[in-house]
């Protein structure tokens, strides 16, 4: 049994390498964050499926305090190149816990089970660095698990000064169409301005442009949509981290029908709430995933030196789609193995394989495997 205070969470993000760029490239958090410091060492960086050693005369270097890596010249980046960085990253807006308990059980010369629990929990009601008024906590409520849209408005009233960025608020015509509160950057006196924080939510996902960065900061336009499309890439408003559980029970075993027949076994449970403030979309939280293993092995007849030996396996594995691991399950390259692209949905998958083995000795080796793989409905 173990229990601690967590410094860090896990995260895995996945991007596509941009032709020439060596970086910086900035990492995400899971619900969209660009503002986080990685914990020192914990990340792994790889390429094209290939591990990365972090270093100025190795592969990249990274800046833990602003999250951004940066590639030297020893691995080119393409277009074509596919990144993956696994990381744990310092999130203190909530009081985070882990829990982890196991133990194994060998009930006879035959049979083991084995029993694993783990649980880690933001505790929503203590906030460290994010503190929640009771307006927020509502708004964290009404959005469910959609927590990447938690943008909760940051425009409030202020008073003008010169040495301060405030905007006025007003209606906006274009062609015939009207758009309300528009914030409009002033520097004269006005008997209403407001203050207001922007957020980079991604090119052509919001409406104001970063226009100016002078001595008292950056200053942001409002550009009108074209057709219904947004041009611009920054809103005014913050994002709001909700407090989030992960936990997974597993239970496994294994039973030694005779000295040639091997049998093993393994379901796992896992819970993911992504929004503890939050009662709704509960239904897609509870995940199953399990897998069972044969394994036979013998020798042929004869006593030759060295006999011939032989093994044979095979097994079957069930992933649903609401399955969440608490790290990544498939090996790096997984989906490219099976020509799939690297960004994907959950599916639930299945997973059948059977091999046979020869061995005589050490020198002599020969193996031949058969996989199946079916991910949703579209893909078999």
């Amino acid at each position: 049994v173990t229990g601690a205070i967590a410094k860090g969470k896990f995260n895995r993000h996945v991007f596509q390498g941009l032709e020439g760029n060596q970086g910086p490239y900035r990492l995400q958090g899971p619900n969209g964050e660009l503002f986080f410091i990685v914990l020192a060492g914990t990340e792994r960086v790889f390429i094209d499926g290939e591990l990365m050693q972090r270093g100025e005369d190795q592969d990249y270097v990274i800046n833990y305090n602003t999250a951004e890596i940066t590639f030297t010249p020893r691995r080119m980046i393409t277009k074509d190149r596919r990144i993956q960085v696994e990381f744990e990253y310092a999130d203190r807006n909530f009081l985070n816990s882990q829990f982890i308990v196991g133990n194994e059980l060998k009930v006879n010369e035959k049979f083991t089970v084995r029993v694993n629990a783990f649980s880690n929990s933001d505790s929503k009601n203590t906030s460290v660095n994010q503190v929640l008024n009771t307006e927020q906590k509502q708004f964290l409520f009404d959005v469910g698990d959609k927590v990447e849209t938690a943008l909760y408005p940051s425009t409030m009233r202020d008073t003008f000064a010169a040495n301060r960025i405030v905007y006025r608020m007003v209606d906006s015509v274009v062609n015939s169409i009207t758009y309300d509160s528009v914030l409009v950057y002033t520097t004269t006196d006005q008997p209403q301005v407001f203050s207001a924080a922007f957020i980079d939510v991604g090119e052509g996902n919001g409406d104001y442009v970063q226009e100016v960065s002078g001595a008292n900061g950056r200053t942001f336009k409002w550009l009108a949509p074209e057709n219904g499309i947004r041009k611009g890439r920054f809103v005014p408003a913050v994002r709001l981290v909700a407090p989030r559980t992960q936990q997974m029970i597993t239970v496994g075993g294994d039973y030694q029908v005779n000295k040639h027949l091997l049998l093993k076994s393994e379901l796992a449970i896992s819970r993911l709430d992504v929004n503890t403030f939050s009662r709704k979309d509960k239904n897609n939280d509870d995940g199953i995933a399990g897998r069972m293993l044969f394994q036979y092995s013998n020798q042929f007849k004869g006593k030759p030196k060295k006999p011939l030996e032989y093994k044979v396996t095979g097994g079957y594995e069930f992933v649903q789609d609401r399955f969440r691991a608490l790290e990544r399950l498939r090996a790096v390259e997984f989906t490219r193995e099976w020509g799939l692209p690297i960004f994907l949905q959950q599916e639930k998958e299945q997973i059948i394989n059977a091999g046979l083995e020869l061995n005589r000795g050490r020198e002599h080796k020969f193996s031949y495997a058969i996989q199946s793989y079916q991910r949703g409905s579209l893909f078999n």
